[in-house]
């Protein structure tokens, strides 16, 4: 049994039918009948909604259309036409991939597009949606994939050139020292510039001590030198004094000798008297 869907009514008879079945009516009298579809007059071609009767008939309950099909719905019929197009597993669906014509009722498209040829998948790391087979091919491509580094950072592969040139603990740095070509890996950086520091603490150290030695050597050369011309100055004056002794010496045996060749009573030097002196009584 069907029920009247949308109901309308011709006016003045009042007689009611479908929204469906009076536009019909009026397309096959070319929209100006004369009589309804009951053989009455009418005034005028109009279809008047009748919105009693249409909520005393969405009141209504009634079984799903698709019920042979398996569909177990009941409900009232101003329900009906939202569960049909909306609701009911049994009703026909087209896949929703692009390029895929297959159709199938609401309940088995789920299978259906497991297993689409066109089916789309999107990518959990940059969330771009592809054709499942690019998909794919994406995922393992995608710059924004996690990728792990040798010393155990996890970063979008798009970052790895700079997590190589600026983080990495392993990547590769120019030697700080001056006048080195050579490459080490940055960790070692910070033990490096320690290292440097101590060297350069031991290396004013060394300067320090450098400059004390050459000062003192300085010192021990002036000192030897000194000791060498007060050396040299002493054999000088015993030189002298010995020459001087060896003159006096040799003045004195002068004298002694002008004396004895003098004989007795001979003025002695410096006009001291007779020398030899007298004999005492």
């Amino acid at each position: 049994m069907e029920v009247m869907r949308q109901p309308v009514m011709f006016l003045p008879c009042a007689h009611r039918v479908c929204r469906a079945c009076g536009e019909e009516y009026l397309k096959v009298k070319r929209g100006t009948p004369t009589l309804c579809p009951y053989r009455d007059e009418v005034d005028r071609p109009d279809l008047l909604p009748d919105r009693v009767l249409a909520d005393l008939i969405g009141e209504l309950e009634i079984h799903c259309v698709r019920k042979p099909q398996g569909c177990t719905w009941v409900g009232p019929i101003a329900r009906l036409d939202g569960h049909e197009h909306n609701e009911c597993d049994y009703r026909t669906v087209s896949c929703p991939n692009k390029g895929c014509d297959y159709l199938s009722t609401a309940n088995t498209m789920p299978g259906h597009l497991e297993t689409c040829p066109h089916r789309t998948k999107e990518c959990p790391f940059c969330h771009a949606t592809h054709h499942f087979p690019e998909a794919l091919a994406h995922e393992t491509q995608c710059p924004q994939r996690p990728i792990q580094c040798t010393c155990g950072a996890t970063f979008p592969a798009a970052d790895q050139p700079r997590h190589v040139a600026v983080k990495c603990p392993l990547g590769p740095v120019p030697c700080p020292t001056p006048g080195c070509d050579g490459q080490l890996r940055r960790h070692c950086l910070p033990a490096i510039r320690h290292m440097a520091a101590h060297l350069e603490a031991t290396q004013a150290k060394l300067q320090s001590a450098t400059t004390a030695l050459e000062r003192a050597e300085a010192e021990a050369r002036q000192a030897r030198a000194d000791q060498r011309q007060t050396a040299s100055q002493a054999i000088e004056e015993r030189a002298a004094a010995k020459q001087a002794l060896k003159s006096a010496q040799e003045q004195s045996a002068a004298r002694i000798q002008a004396l004895e060749d003098g004989g007795p009573g001979h003025e002695s030097p410096g006009g001291l008297g007779t020398w030899p002196p007298p004999k005492q009584a």
